[in-house]
């Protein structure tokens, strides 16, 4: 199952950074969100280093809503799939 699962991970890890791009594109433009981060932004501080140090920018993407908990509660009861890391939730 494993050696099944290596022979299409480039192709899911390219589909997983297109994705991450699409979801920190429309971010970077909502009037809600305070803040994106992820390297293939230009906005990111070390996106030219990225570029030279990266065939893509990964999959993670993190941002900090306007507003306070009420809304970011809100925005993630709302939400059809995410996944909730509990060391790095924060209020």
């Amino acid at each position: 199952m494993v050696l099944r699962g290596i022979k299409t991970l480039h192709i899911r890890m390219k589909e997983h950074a297109k994705n991450a791009m699409a979801v920190a594109r429309f971010l970077d433009g909502h009037a809600k969100i305070k803040s994106v981060t992820y390297p293939g932004l230009p906005s990111h501080p070390q996106h030219e280093l990225a570029k030279r140090q990266m065939s893509g920018f990964g999959g993670m993407v993190t941002f900090t809503m306007k507003g306070h908990e009420r809304e970011a509660r809100t925005c993630l009861e709302n939400m059809k799939l995410i996944t909730l890391d509990r060391e790095s939730w924060c209020c």
